[in-house]
C-alpha cells in the first residue's frame, strides 16, 4: 500500500535529521530531541543543518567542537563566517566545491538556531554563561510585497494556455504535452494562495469539484480547506481528463500533479516551471511561486478590506505578520482620501 505524500515526507525528513544528529556532540543531540515536541521534523532538520555547519566551523578553526568551550568571539566569528564560506556539493553525482553566501536573513536564521541551542544549555546549568548573549542578530529590512498586476497574471496563465513567448518547436511540443497540467497549477496558486509545499502534497482525494474546494495540509501538520473560484475549476477539469489517462509510477498513483517522469512533481519543479512561463510573460519582475501567493493576498484584502480574513486563508497564525507584509496595500487604500472634495465648485 503506498503511502501518503506527508508520510512519506516525514519518513524521509526523520531519517535525515536521524543520520545528521549523529554527526553532532551529545549535547546538541540531546538537544534537538527536547525540541521534538513543539517543532516539526523539518524544523529541527534545519536546525540541525545549521548546529552542524557551526561544529564544522568550530572544528575547520581548530576550536574543537566541544560546545561547552565556546565563547562569544568564536560565535562573532561564525557570524562573519556565514557571508562567504565553501562547502562541499553533490553535483550530478560528483562532490564539487561551491561557494555559499548568506543574506541578512540567512544568517539571522543560521544564528537563531545556534542561541536557541545555548539558551537551552544555560537554563540546564551545562554552561555559566551564555556566549550568545551579547551577539547582535542581523538587521533584517522589511521588503515590500512583490505581486502582479491583474495584466500579468493574465499574460503569465495566457503563456501555461497557448505558449507564449515559447521559443522552439520542442519546446512548443513539450508544453502541448503539458499544458493542462501547468495551467491548472498556477491557477490553483493563484486562485487560492496556497504554499509551493501544500500543493506538491495535494492527492487526487483531497479535490471537491462539486464544492470547489481543496485540502490542504499547512505548516505544523494541520489540515485546512481552500475554497476556489469557476477559472481554477474549469482549468483543473481539463486536467483531470488528462490525469485520468495517466499512469504514474508505484508510489505516485494519488499524486494530483505528476512530472513527466510520472512521479509526484517536486517542489524544485513546480519553482522552476513557475519561472520559466514568468520568464517571458512577466520580464520586469522576478516571479516565484511566493509572489503568486502574494498576489492573492493583495488581491483578497483590495476586495474585502478584511485583514483577518486574509490571514485566516493564508496560513498565518499571527495577524500581524499579515498586516506587516500588506502595509503597503493599507496605505494605498489610506491615499483614497485625497479624493474627498472640501468645497463644490
Amino acid at each position: 500500500m503506498a503511502l501518503d505524500y506527508q508520510t512519506e515526507t516525514r519518513l524521509r525528513v526523520t531519517e535525515k535529521l536521524r543520520e545528521l544528529s549523529e554527526k553532532l556532540p551529545e549535547a546538541a543531540r540531546l538537544y534537538l530531541r527536547y525540541i521534538a515536541d513543539s517543532r516539526q521534523p523539518l524544523t529541527r532538520l534545519g536546525y540541525a543543518r545549521d548546529l552542524a555547519l557551526f561544529f564544522d566551523f568550530l572544528s575547520e578553526r581548530g576550536y574543537g567542537a566541544d560546545p561547552v568551550k565556546v565563547k562569544p568571539d568564536m560565535i562573532i566569528e561564525f557570524s562573519e563566517y556565514l557571508a562567504l564560506y565553501e562547502r562541499a556539493r553533490k553535483i550530478g553525482g560528483k562532490t564539487v566545491t561551491v561557494a555559499v553566501s548568506n543574506s541578512a536573513r540567512g544568517k539571522s536564521r543560521k544564528l537563531s538556531a545556534v542561541r536557541s541551542f545555548y539558551r537551552w544549555m544555560y537554563r540546564r546549568g551545562q554552561i555559566v554563561t551564555d556566549p550568545t548573549a551579547l551577539i547582535e542578530m542581523p538587521r533584517i529590512s522589511s521588503k515590500n510585497v512583490v505581486a502582479l498586476e491583474p495584466n500579468e497574471a493574465a499574460d503569465l496563465l495566457d503563456a501555461a494556455e497557448f505558449g507564449d513567448g515559447i521559443p522552439t518547436d520542442r519546446g512548443m511540443a513539450l508544453h502541448e504535452e503539458r499544458k493542462e497540467r501547468d495551467l491548472a497549477l498556477l491557477s490553483l496558486l493563484l486562485g487560492t494562495g496556497m504554499r509551493v509545499s501544500e500543493c506538491v502534497g495535494i492527492d487526487l482525494a483531497h479535490l471537491d469539484m462539486e464544492s470547489s474546494a481543496v485540502k490542504v495540509t499547512r505548516k505544523g501538520g494541520a489540515e485546512t480547506v481552500l475554497y476556489f473560484g469557476e477559472e481554477v475549476a474549469a482549468a483543473l477539469r481539463s486536467y483531470l481528463v488528462k490525469r485520468a489517462a495517466m499512469k504514474p509510477l508505484p508510489g505516485h498513483e494519488n499524486a494530483l500533479f505528476i512530472s513527466r517522469k510520472r512521479t509526484r512533481l517536486r517542489q524544485r519543479q513546480i519553482e522552476y516551471l513557475v519561472k520559466n512561463y514568468a520568464r517571458g510573460a512577466v520580464p520586469i519582475k522576478t516571479i516565484t511561486p511566493h509572489k503568486l501567493r502574494s498576489t492573492f493576498g493583495t488581491n483578497l484584502y483590495r476586495e474585502t478590506g478584511d485583514i483577518y480574513l486574509v490571514a485566516d486563508v493564508l496560513g498565518h497564525k499571527d495577524v500581524n505578520t499579515t498586516t506587516a507584509r500588506y502595509a503597503k496595500v493599507d496605505e494605498n487604500r489610506r491615499r483614497l482620501a485625497r479624493t474627498l472634495r472640501l468645497r463644490e465648485d
